[in-house]
């Protein structure tokens, strides 16, 4: 404030407008006209109106609109005071208008009178004075200075916040802070005049209980809540307004009560059609039920507790499909995963519904591990999470699930939190969506059966290996006790195997069949009375005579191909199976011979002991049976004979083959290799890593070597004489692998391998694919390359022909011309088809025609290795320019030293061999390994061998054609390195003589073979260049 500046005492009275007054006509007044108080327009056209009389304006003063500005309300007080009715708002109001406010803040001090206007500085800013309209108080506009301000937005504290800062023994109040900018400094001897009650004082709804930390309500209020709902309840029907505000009071309650707005989804729902239907409310159903569950505030003595900022914290993985749910469990960086299908009445519910079973499932699954943790649940279904953070909605079913997940938290002491995921990042995902053949049960049916056989008076009381979606039940319709693979909301135990089972107990199991013996044992073990479900076949299992003296009683629930006897879980629910039994099924009580032979009921074909009396199931008596058993006896030995008879016949047919013998070999060696193994091994209980040491062994047989970096034969190909290890190739040892897989597959062992259960073909093992993923790069690091047959080129069949024709020319043995003629014959004919050598030898006479007009040979062949019945090999011979190794002479050259031995070339295989005792040519085709050893042997006599094979020739034939420019499609049928369809001889004949053709190419290219300079010759120079490229060299 200046020191020079004088002033009135009260500023406040300084008038800077002065106001003006007229009448209607808008006649400018004076002071004297002015001075006689003029009446208000109401009061001057009541009277009137009164009286009868028309309302004069005359006297009607108006302020003049030229003059008129806002402001100086108190310079009006009288037109206020009769304006505003009696009440204690408007005396306040009031009392503003006639004392003013600025004054009164002058005198507390929160203003300071700076000086008149005019005569002192002004402020940088001088802002306006605003009116608050919903909360009548002066307030200075400082909206110009708020655009140079930086925004600075904040949350007021509410009292979710309180457990986060109250301490023991705290006491909270709120304040409402009327005039928070007078900013009144209080002295210390001002303490004294701030008082308040502390005995008595209460907070409008709750009270803080800052030593159970908790909210708790007030009894006063409590006691309201209490009464208006028990003349709600006395009521048939409710007004919409009576239910809202049972509602609103209910959802009040939520800081104290747990679930309070999860209870009050049925009022909302009744309300909403209420206003609707502008009715009354029935009260009845579930909204009389959601009403009276409210009693339980009557004598609820609980809390509900905060929270303590310091916690541990899980997270879960939870998904449904319309047929299974699933979870995994993440906690210390371990995983652990939970599944079940859903039992066949919760099939139809909506995917949400399933979904937040689920999550409840799996809540209980894991129910001993998050015990006190905050949850992270992630789930996939927006709907869901939305239910759960708004504590309901509006469908009933999920709010019903939604109240059993809220229970199970309550009980658990967890706070649980939804997060959305996409089902694509869901590990949940997998084990709700996978289905196994390892869930299998019995039938409701056999399962009766068994009861009734074994199940005593009470029945039996522990499933031992379950899931609770195919757990027996006992007489009483319930779920038995079960013991499971992982955790499950039901489950007994987890793990049979780390149970400790009591011995009154009667037991039932359905073990995975390889999990038998290790089952009996432990029952054994703990001395328990148990019925166990086993399969019977035509081998006797290793665990009966350890356990055939502790057998009780035994049935047959179902033979081979009987169907309906298990049922398999599938995407509808589990099914009974329609395919049949792939072995007999026996229910075995204490472990009676179950291998003892059984009889066929003729009524219902139900198995049964021979020594029924009557059926199990349909009550046929057993003499029926035994009479048309006699009857047809004799009938069905001789039948089962010629059965039996035909079957053995096509079992030699396959074991004739070489693959079926080079398997029959490899089963004996493996058999003799894992005798060696400790402990001793077998075909029954052999494992991956007994197969991989297997293959290893395997190697010493190897014909590839892998050198060493520094070894000098790297860059060489073949076996040298250095110390590097020698292995079989990968293709060699995939095959081996193959062959493997068979064998466990021909003794029972089928399906991918279990590592878990120790179930299905071991040879199937992932361990095994790494194994043979560990070879390939170790042999591609080794620099191996796949070795190709050695072709054999037309040039050396040229002097490996002329050679043998030798032979047959000079040779004086009628067999041993046979059998030279035979080989020239077979290495000019296999190089100019270029056919397989096996597949060559099975040709038959009957399989060769005359083409017409034409000295040529079509062929038709329909046995070896790719050709049958359906899919023939079809190719044409024609005779070559060079008489040395044409195909059609030396066939017919062959023929004819063959009619010296009397041997008709017209029937059966053309190529024959000789028995090694009689040494007399027999009516068996010659093999592909026999016709290589014959090859080398010729080729050695000429010293012209580089490893060739009877494979050679198809190499050779098909490099040939195609460097003389034959079309590659033509070769592929030519040589017969493509699946092609039937090919009718009749249609394909012309192009088979095209003189583009493979047949004409060969034809023709011998000629002046023997004089060098035919195209064979061209070719194989050529070929010889290209083939011997030295390495490059730095």
């Amino acid at each position: 404030m200046g020191k020079n500046v004088i002033f009135d005492s009260d500023p406040t009275n300084e008038f800077i407008r002065l106001a003006s007054y007229v009448n209607l006509e808008g006649k400018l007044l004076s002071e004297k006209e002015l001075q006689i108080k003029p009446d208000s327009a109401e009061k001057s056209f009541s009277a009137s109106l009164i009286k009868g009389q028309v309302p004069s304006t005359d006297n009607l003063v108006f302020l003049n609109p030229n003059s008129f500005k806002a402001g100086q309300n108190h310079t009006r007080l009288d037109q206020w005071k009769h304006i505003m009715c009696n009440s204690s708002q408007t005396k306040e109001v009031l009392d503003w208008i006639e004392n003013g406010t600025i004054t009164e803040r002058l005198r507390n001090g929160s203003l300071e009178c700076v000086g008149k206007k005019g005569l002192v500085q002004p402020p940088h800013i001088v802002a306006p004075l605003t009116v608050e309209p919903t909360k009548p108080r002066l307030c200075v506009n400082l909206m110009y200075l708020n655009n140079w301000i930086k925004s600075v937005p904040f949350n007021i504290d509410t009292l979710k916040d309180i457990p986060r800062i109250v301490k023991t023994g705290a006491y909270f109040t709120s304040i409402d802070d009327k005039s928070g900018f007078d900013n009144v400094r209080l002295s210390e001897e001002s303490f004294n005049l701030v008082g308040f009650h502390w005995e008595g004082y209460y907070y409008r709804w709750f009270k803080v209980d800052s030593v159970e930390r908790c909210f708790r309500l007030t009894e006063s209020k409590k006691k309201k809540f209490v009464g208006f709902r028990e003349a709600c309840l006395a009521k048939s029907e409710l007004s919409v307004l009576d239910l809202q505000k049972l509602s609103g009071r209910c959802i009040s309650f939520m800081l104290a009560v747990p679930a309070a707005k999860l209870y009050t989804r049925e009022m909302n729902s009744v309300i909403s059609l209420g206003i609707k239907s502008k009715s009354g409310i029935t009260l009845n159903g579930d909204l009389k039920d959601e009403i009276t569950s409210w009693r339980f505030l009557d004598e609820w003595e609980g809390k509900l507790e905060w929270k303590r900022e310091r916690h541990l914290s899980v997270t879960i993985f939870t998904d449904a499909s319309t047929f299974k749910w699933g979870g995994v469990f993440e906690i210390n960086d371990i995983k652990h995963t939970v599944g079940d299908s859903w039992v066949a009445e919760m099939l139809s519910l909506p995917i949400m519904i399933l979904e937040a079973y689920a999550l409840l499932n799996v809540l209980k699954s894991f129910r001993d591990k998050i015990q006190g943790f905050r949850i992270d649940a992630n789930v996939d279904n927006k709907a869901l999470i939305y239910a759960w953070d708004n504590e309901g909605s509006r469908s009933s079913q999920l709010n019903s699930v939604i109240k059993d997940i809220f229970k199970f938290t309550i009980y658990s002491d967890i706070v649980l939190n939804l997060y959305y995921i996409p089902s694509k990042q869901n590990l949940a995902d997998a084990p709700s969506r996978t289905l196994t053949k390892c869930d299998a049960t019995i039938t409701k049916a056999i399962w009766q059966t068994i009861q009734e056989h074994f199940g005593g008076n009470s029945g039996h009381t522990l499933d031992l290996m379950a899931l609770d979606s195919n757990s027996m039940k006992d007489k009483k319709g319930n779920i038995l006790k079960h013991f499971t693979p992982f955790q499950s909301p039901l489950s007994s135990g987890i793990n049979v195997f780390t149970q400790e089972i009591n011995k009154q107990e009667n037991c039932y199991v359905f073990p995975p069949f390889n999990l038998v013996l290790p089952v009996m044992t432990f029952l054994k073990e703990n001395s328990c009375s148990y019925t166990i479900v086993i399969r019977a076949e035509n081998t006797t299992p290793l665990w009966l005579p350890n356990f055939v003296n502790f057998i009780s009683d035994a049935f047959v629930l179902g033979i081979k191909g009987q169907k309906d006897v298990l049922k398999y879980p599938t995407k509808k629910g589990y099914v009974s199976d329609r395919y049949g039994l792939p072995w007999n099924l026996w229910a075995v009580f204490n472990i009676a011979n179950i291998l003892r032979p059984y009889m066929l009921c003729r009524g219902c074909a139900t198995a049964n002991d021979v020594d029924y009396i009557f059926c199990k199931i349909c009550g046929s008596p057993r003499n029926k049976s035994l009479e048309c058993l006699d009857e047809c006896s004799k009938e069905r030995d001789q039948l089962l004979h010629k059965i039996e008879k035909r079957i053995d016949t096509l079992d030699n047919l396959l074991k004739s083959g070489s693959y079926s013998k080079q398997k029959c070999s490899l089963k004996t060696e493996l058999e003799k290799f894992f005798v060696t193994l400790e402990p001793l091994k077998n075909l029954s209980n052999a494992v991956p890593e007994d197969i991989r040491k297997f293959l290893v062994f395997k190697e010493k047989n190897g014909r590839t070597q892998l050198h060493e970096d520094n070894c000098v034969y790297r860059t060489e190909h073949g076996l040298k004489n250095c110390s590097c290890p020698k292995t079989l190739t990968v293709k060699s040892v995939d095959s081996l692998l193959g062959k493997i897989r068979a064998i466990f597959r021909d003794i029972g062992r089928a399906g991918e391998w279990n590592p878990m259960l120790y179930s299905g073909n071991p040879a199937s093992s992932h361990i095994l694919k790494q194994h043979i993923q560990a070879v390939s790069l170790e042999q591609s690091n080794s620099n191996i390359t796949r070795k190709q047959a050695t072709p054999l080129m037309f040039d050396k069949l040229g002097k490996l022909c002329r050679y043998l024709s030798y032979k047959v020319s000079v040779e004086k043995d009628l067999i041993s011309q046979f059998l030279f003629a035979r080989d020239l014959s077979y290495f000019s004919l296999l190089c100019h088809t270029g056919n397989r050598g096996g597949d060559l030898g099975l040709l038959k006479a009957e399989n060769l025609f005359d083409i017409p007009d034409s000295k040529g040979i079509y062929v038709s062949q329909q046995a070896g290795k790719t050709a049958s019945i359906d899919n023939p090999k079809n190719y044409i011979i024609l005779p070559s320019l060079d008489e040395d190794i044409c195909p059609i002479k030396l066939v017919k050259d062959y023929k004819r030293i063959a009619s010296k031995l009397d041997i008709d070339l017209n029937k059966g295989f053309i190529y024959r061999v000789r028995d090694n005792k009689s040494k007399q040519i027999n009516n068996r085709a010659v093999s592909s390994s026999c016709m290589t050893d014959r090859l080398k042997m010729h080729l050695m006599n000429i010293n012209l061998y580089q490893g060739e094979t009877s494979h050679s020739s198809r190499r050779g034939c098909a490099i040939t054609l195609r460097m003389l420019g034959v079309d590659d499609q033509a070769i592929n049928q030519h040589v017969g390195w493509s699946s092609k369809g039937m090919i009718d001889h009749y249609a394909h004949v012309g192009k088979l003589m095209s003189p583009e053709g493979p047949a004409s190419t060969l034809s023709s290219a011998a000629k002046h073979l023997g004089q060098g300079s035919s195209l064979f010759d061209k070719v194989s120079q050529n070929y010889v260049s290209i083939s011997n490229l030295k390495q490059f060299k730095f």
